[in-house]
């Protein structure tokens, strides 16, 4: 694997220029990128200030913080956003080495047309509940509804997939407002936590925790905002 970095625009902070680095070789397809800035050592000692850092695989990832954990002149490595997953946490030979300094939201979900929304996504899991859904806003997506839902069959490709939800009369399993439901949509916040707070409440008990296996996703929700 070879890393090329290249020049881009001049920073304004007491940064250096922006700098790119991509991991593969020339004509390959690239592995990972980096976007990074460098200070040098003036006041204190050097930094790496990481903007972005995307990576195929772990081991790409690997590569490319090895990088630029290794630059001259520099003694910390600094990145501004990063997932709450992020395998770095994992990879660092020494885990003290690898500090979370803060924490801040960068992504707000509100459910405006919630069939659409819970039709559209993939499931990790079957699913077969009653949900009643309070959604002052928008009335129109309040109610009691029939959540039926499941993951692809490997065995059937062809077959049925995704998820319906229809009004019904039925006895709810769960109740909860729309604020909620979008706060789990992505899977990156089970439901189980607002229950436990009063804000959801299980009729059904392990409806709750069915729901949250039909929710999970492989990586928890993130999107990157630089300030």
């Amino acid at each position: 694997m070879d890393l090329d970095g290249v020049r881009m625009n001049t920073g304004q902070d007491g940064f250096g220029p922006v700098r790119v680095v991509v991991l593969g070789a020339p004509g390959e397809q690239p592995g990972g990128y980096a976007f990074y800035r460098t200070r040098g050592p003036v006041e204190g000692p050097g930094v790496v200030l990481v903007d972005e850092l995307e990576a195929e695989s772990a081991p790409a990832a690997a590569a490319l913080w090895c990088y630029l954990a290794s630059i001259d002149l520099t003694s910390t490595v600094r990145a501004r956003t990063r997932p709450a997953d992020d395998p770095l946490l994992y990879l660092a030979a020494d885990r003290d080495q690898v500090r979370v300094t803060g924490q801040e939201p960068n992504l707000w979900l509100r459910l405006v047309d919630v069939r659409t929304a819970l039709t559209a996504r993939s499931w990790a899991a079957p699913v077969d509940l009653v949900l009643d859904l309070r959604d002052t806003a928008l009335p129109v997506n309040a109610g009691r509804f029939r959540l039926t839902a499941g993951p692809a069959d490997p065995a059937d490709p062809a077959g049925p997939v995704g998820a319906t939800w229809e009004p019904t009369d039925d006895a709810p399993d769960i109740s909860l407002d729309v604020r909620e439901l979008a706060s789990c949509y992505l899977g990156g916040t089970p439901l189980r936590h607002f229950v436990h707070a009063g804000l959801a409440t299980e009729h059904t008990p392990g409806a709750v925790r069915r729901l949250d296996a039909a929710l999970e996703t492989a990586w928890l929700p993130f999107t990157g905002e630089n300030h």
